[in-house]
């Protein structure tokens, strides 16, 4: 497999083919790295029938890439799979928004979720 490195915010960064699913729609392929990941189960560990997980890449583009799975192990209930691409951590903010889970994924991947007030 061949990588391409470089460097975002001081961190090496190698970047790989990764394919995201999303219902209703097709899904995304690009070359890029995983920069957060979050999973409710670790903020809601009695919780272990529904979890979601939240994914966060960087491309070699410059966009980022944002995945969230709802998972469930009940019979009868359907996984979900959404995912969109953005320029801005302004827009990755609106999609993932500031449940315990998100606040992990921002913290996984380095960014800054707290609102400042002087």
């Amino acid at each position: 497999m061949t990588y391409n490195t470089v460097a975002v915010k001081g961190k090496s960064l190698k970047f790989e083919m990764h394919t995201v699913r999303r219902d209703n729609n097709s899904n995304l392929k690009f070359k890029g790295h995983t920069i957060g990941l979050a999973d409710s189960r670790t903020s809601n560990p009695n919780n272990d029938m529904y979890w979601t997980e939240l994914t966060l890449y960087f491309t070699t583009t410059g966009k980022y890439v944002c995945e969230k799975k709802v998972l469930s192990i009940v019979q009868g209930n359907k996984n979900s799979f959404a995912a969109e691409v953005f320029d801005y951590i302004s827009d990755v903010v609106d999609f993932f928004g500031f449940d315990e889970s998100a606040k992990d994924l921002y913290l996984s991947a380095g960014l800054e979720s707290d609102y400042f007030i002087g």
